[in-house]
């Protein structure tokens, strides 16, 4: 595992360049089997595990690719990390800025990060702003720097960063970010908060007399109608009880994977790759992400007060990483991160 230990700084994450996005990250890895993950403010220890040649940390594989930087994730979600002292890669060219026409109007502006992944940006203290430039310009702000990019917009389509700009119907900015899933508000936007115009009073009008009433002659009274008889009510039969589902001793796989922004869904199970949950009567769990097998003596479950099952993924007596699945209709839900994973029998 030489070949892993030291300090790596966070390059890009689900394909976005970190130093456009404000994200300032860095992973060590200790001899000693420990791992130190530091987000700029705070650090959260760790550990991390060398298996048949193969690298963990926090149940995900790491792996190090050819052009020696280190990868963390599956396919669509990978973080890179490149390792502090490695000689850094000149950019091949430099993009030049575009002046952008009347067709980006609605885009100008600065934008005031609302949520990300469904999640309050304000819960998570993140400050972040992206002001987009008439002259195609992008200037992204995380609260201490700035980072100046560039977007385009062509044939009605706006883009930044790589990733298409949607404006919403609530008039609000939504970037996809990899299934980040970015929602931004723009800054000076009118708010409807003006009270109603208060109507003039109405003259009431002056009321004619009201003439004296003609006495109405007495009538015969009716006689009371006999009422029939009520008939008794038919029992409602009473309705099989629903067989009971079993959760358990039965291997469950990735049916489906939905994001969901902008009134749009995108469910994309293959980018996850294999992707299988097994409960076991005897509390342990076969658990496979993305292809990977977790150690079995690492994994338990149990049901908690909801009747959710609860995974947890411990080494050493310590608590790296939960999963909760919900038992729906016969099938397992889980949020992994804003994404609504479904989990359907396999066998």
């Amino acid at each position: 595992g030489e070949a892993y230990f030291g300090i790596w700084t966070l390059e890009s994450m689900m394909g976005m360049n970190a130093v456009d996005f404000g994200l300032n990250m860095t992973l060590t890895l200790n001899e000693d089997g420990t791992a130190v993950m530091f987000d700029g403010e705070a650090e959260e220890a760790a550990f991390w595990t060398m298996t048949d040649g193969k690298a963990f940390v926090m149940g995900d594989e790491i792996i190090i690719g050819e052009d020696g930087k280190l990868v963390i994730g599956a396919d669509g979600a990978e973080m890179v990390f490149v390792k502090e002292g490695a000689e850094e890669t000149e950019p091949d060219s430099v993009v030049e800025s575009a002046g952008i026409g009347e067709e980006g109007a609605d885009y100008f502006g600065v934008w005031t990060l609302e949520s990300m992944m469904g999640m309050s940006a304000k819960d998570f203290g993140i400050v972040m702003t992206l002001a987009l430039n008439e002259d195609g310009t992008a200037v992204l702000f995380d609260g201490e720097s700035e980072d100046t990019t560039f977007w385009t917009v062509a044939d009605g389509t706006a883009t930044c960063m790589g990733e298409e700009l949607i404006i919403d119907k609530d008039g609000k900015l939504c970037l996809p970010m990899g299934g980040a899933n970015m929602v931004f508000v723009k800054e000076g936007a009118a708010e409807t908060n003006d009270p109603e115009p208060t109507p003039e009073p109405t003259p009431e009008p002056t009321p004619e007399p009201t003439p004296e009433p003609t006495p109405e002659p007495t009538p015969e009274p009716t006689p009371e109608p006999t009422p029939e008889p009520t008939p008794e009510p038919t029992p409602e039969p009473t309705p099989e009880p629903a067989p009971e589902v079993s959760y358990l001793d039965k291997l469950f796989a990735l049916e489906s994977a939905c994001v969901y922004y902008a009134d749009k869904v995108y469910n994309d199970p293959d980018a996850y790759g294999e992707f299988t949950i097994k409960l076991l009567s005897d509390g342990t769990v076969e658990f496979v992400q993305s292809g990977l097998a977790f150690p079995v003596e690492y994994l338990s479950w149990y049901e908690n007060e909801e009747g959710a099952y609860v995974v947890d993924y411990t080494i050493n007596g310590v608590n790296v990483m939960q999963y909760v699945f919900k038992p729906v209709e016969g099938k397992l839900e889980m949020d992994y991160y804003g994404v609504i994973m479904t989990f359907a029998p396999a066998e």
